[in-house]
């Protein structure tokens, strides 16, 4: 029996509704992976087969929560539950459907780094220099058309200026070179079923049939081609439960579309709505900051979050000088709540806007010896030894993979160089074979040398192969290809300093594979090569660990901690100046600002810099959003005047916005208030030869020369009797 006593009366509501489509406004920290389990096990209970249950979130990790939650309610085991990210859904679809929609099995999928070095192949064989086009250009394009479900032809119709034609070639080459490789990107995982789906009205039939009722998590985070399948799949039924926060959208910038959810109650017929604003996490005051800023939006369904902690402590918002001085003074608190609070490591984030903030807190956090995680760093997946084993065992695994092929091929150093490489694809090609079958032709290619080696290289592949064939484990096939190769040794003489770390990656790897054999219906190959391409970077996190963490606020969406820090709130930065002329971006600024606050459940602390230096101009002062937040619950920390390092007739010295210590802030900004441009500083015209300036080590000294310009600014500074040349972008430099 489903204990529904538990849940309050909007959430007890959201599971008892069964009949029609349902959208659960779900504010931060209101429970709503509780109320979707509970709905789960109710269908279950209720005579719904658990494998005709479709489940759909964003990442891994919550993935298996809601699993292990709903076995937990239920008491039992749950069998072939589809609960899953729509990627990994969609790449399951894909290959139980592979032969009758043409496609292989085995196809390969190409992360950010595959899909990368693609592009440059394709860039490079249509004879384009990065200056005429540069890859990151051509990638963000291809991405967005996509999105966008346009062809080649169509985005033909697409000005980019001078490079239109060039552009449309580009990513006609781009998709001939995924579909030779028997490959995917993450965008077609999500397009081809749905393009699929469309196109075969048997298949579309079969799928819409297949499951009695749709639940999808985060669906304020659903882009177009996500929406899409999920209305195919629903078909007329209408047994679709979406369950989302508006407040919490904040991915625009990767394909998300707010109206989605926006629209949903008009898009499908009969929609009950139920609004879940119960905090269970944050105390009053914290949800009186989210609420008073994010009410700033107007695109937006009403709602106001409230909870049963009553009061809570002030939200501390910390004045600094630069952002050198706000690591200091944040891991300064940090070891004082630790002292004061009894909090461990674990305990406590720091949030910022962009991944480069995290440098100045690295360098502070190395010196006073404080562990820590940088979460949306390198992906376990990612790191440089793990591709070069599973290079291997993805080229094996689809013979035809060319960028494992070419990694593998010249990994570890053998001599074989891009030449030897060419000529084995273009035998391929000629030959109508794979680039696997065509390593094997070594002698009709090559003599001399390079046979020896390209046919040493098919001998490492055969024997993986093979053990592969008599079913060996995954950690056989993984532990051959680093003896054949040897690839130790090649770790210990390129790599010698970091070595041990990267055998212990290794390590991890091979009890990664020894833990995922015999665990699924598919071939285990095939099955874990597609999961770890999948893996995210807060999958991979490991919250248990006691260490301090550091992540961009995109990625603690979804977390929550006793105590949080949200750096660099200030003007310039956060919200980035691009917003400012876009009240679209202004509002998912302010959304991200509010996801950042109701992360925090006891203690929330915001800090600015009054100057940054950042891409060779300053930004500092405080944002917008913090004069948004109640000032009675605020208590600002900011350093005296006689701590003050800018003369106060500097152009770089600042007042702040608010108040000395623990006094009441008042409103003092608005949007408008806001200089739609911001000062040039670009050129380095801010440092000019014969001022001064103060440098952290050095000491005062005098510009005597000024070369570059943005990032490649250097300066010649005379300190004392010697001079020095000074690159502005890796140190704080202030006026003197």
């Amino acid at each position: 029996m489903l204990d529904l006593d538990t849940l309050n009366t909007p959430q007890r509501e959201a599971v008892e509704h069964t009949d029609g489509p349902s959208l659960i406004l779900a504010g931060a920290g209101s429970g709503k992976t509780r109320v979707l389990t509970y709905k789960i096990a109710k269908l279950v209970l209720g005579g719904v087969k658990p494998w005709r249950i479709l489940a759909v979130t964003f990442t891994n990790k919550a993935a298996k929560e809601m699993a292990s939650r709903v076995e937990s309610i239920l008491n039992i085991p749950v069998q072939n539950l589809w609960i899953g990210t729509f990627h990994g859904i969609c790449a399951r679809i894909l290959r139980m459907e592979a032969e009758n929609w043409n496609f292989k099995r085995d196809f390969t999928i190409y992360d950010d780094d595959d899909q990368n070095k693609v592009i440059k192949k394709v860039l490079k064989n249509l004879g384009v220099t990065k200056e005429t086009l540069h890859p990151s250009k051509l990638k963000q394009i291809i991405k967005k058309a996509k999105n966008d479900f346009l062809s080649p032809d169509e985005l033909e119709g697409i000005t980019y200026g001078n490079d239109s034609e060039l552009i449309t070639k580009a990513y006609e080459q781009y998709l001939k070179v995924l579909s030779d490789s028997g490959a995917f990107d993450f965008e077609d995982l999500l397009i081809r079923p749905v393009e699929m789906l469309e196109k075969y009205p048997e298949s579309r039939e079969k799928w819409q049939n297949k499951f009695d009722y749709i639940l999808v998590d985060e669906f304020q985070d659903t882009n177009k081609t996500q929406y899409m399948l999920l209305k195919i799949l629903t078909g007329d039924s209408g047994r679709i439960t979406v369950v989302g926060d508006d407040d919490q959208s904040i991915y625009k910038w990767r394909g998300a579309n707010i109206q989605n959810i926006l629209g949903f109650e008009s898009d499908f017929k009969d929609v009950r709505t139920f609004r879940l604003e119960q905090n269970y996490r944050s105390t009053e005051v914290i949800l009186n900051a989210a609420n008073s800023v994010v009410k700033n939006n107007t695109g937006r369904m009403a709602k106001k979050l409230w909870t049963s902690r009553k009061g809570g402590d002030n939200i501390k918002v910390i004045e600094c000088y630069s952002d050198r001085d706000e690591a200091e003074r944040i891991l300064s608190s940090i070891e004082t709540e630790q002292s004061e609070k009894g909090l461990k490591l674990k305990d406590i984030v720091i949030l910022y806007r962009t991944n480069a903030q995290s440098r100045s807190f690295e360098e502070i956090l190395i010196r006073r010896g404080i562990k820590y995680v940088i979460v949306g760093g390198t992906r376990f997946y990612n790191r440089m030894e793990i591709k070069d084993i599973l290079a291997y065992l993805h080229f094996i695994n689809n013979p035809n993979d060319v960028v494992s092929f070419a990694r593998s091929i010249t990994t570890p150093k053998t001599g074989i160089g891009a030449k030897t490489v060419e000529a084995i694809e273009e035998y391929a090609e000629d030959n109508n074979i794979s680039l696997y079958d065509a390593t094997g032709k070594a002698d009709e290619i090559f003599s001399g040398a390079a046979r020896a080696k390209v046919a040493a290289y098919h001998s490492i592949l055969k024997s993986t192969a093979d053990l592969r064939k008599n079913n060996s484990g995954l950690d056989r096939l993984a532990l051959n290809v680093i003896d054949k190769t040897g690839y130790e040794a090649h770790l210990k003489k390129y790599d010698p300093e970091s070595v041990d770390d990267r055998l212990n990656n290794i390590k991890e790897l091979i009890t990664a594979m020894e833990e995922f054999d015999n665990t699924t219906e598919e071939d285990d190959l095939t099955a874990f090569l597609a999961e770890v391409s999948l893996v995210s970077a807060v999958d991979s996190w490991d919250d248990d660990t006691d260490v301090l963490t550091l992540m961009t606020l995109h990625s603690a969406k979804g977390l929550e901690f006793p105590s949080v820090y949200i750096a660099g709130v200030e003007y310039g930065l956060f919200p980035l100046p691009s917003s400012f002329e876009d009240q679209e971006e202004l509002e998912e600024e302010r959304r991200l600002f509010y996801v950042g606050i109701t992360r925090a459940e006891d203690t929330l602390h915001v800090s600015y810099a009054l100057s940054r230096m950042r891409h060779g101009s300053y930004s500092g002062g405080a944002s917008m959003f913090i004069s948004e937040m109640p000032g009675d619950i605020i208590d600002i920390d900011a350093p005296g005047p006689q701590k003050s390092k800018f003369p106060q007739n500097s152009k770089f010295s600042q007042k702040s916005n608010f108040p000395r210590r623990n006094q009441p802030v008042q409103k003092t900004l608005d949007y408008e208030d806001y200089p739609q441009e911001f000062p040039d500083y670009e050129g380095g015209s801010q440092y000019r030869p014969g001022s001064f300036v103060r440098h952290p080590t050095f000491g005062r000294g005098k510009i005597t020369a000024c070369t570059g310009t943005g990032d490649k600014t250097t300066l010649t500074i005379r300190f004392g009797s010697k001079e020095k040349k000074i690159r502005p972008k890796y140190v704080d430099l202030v006026p003197a």
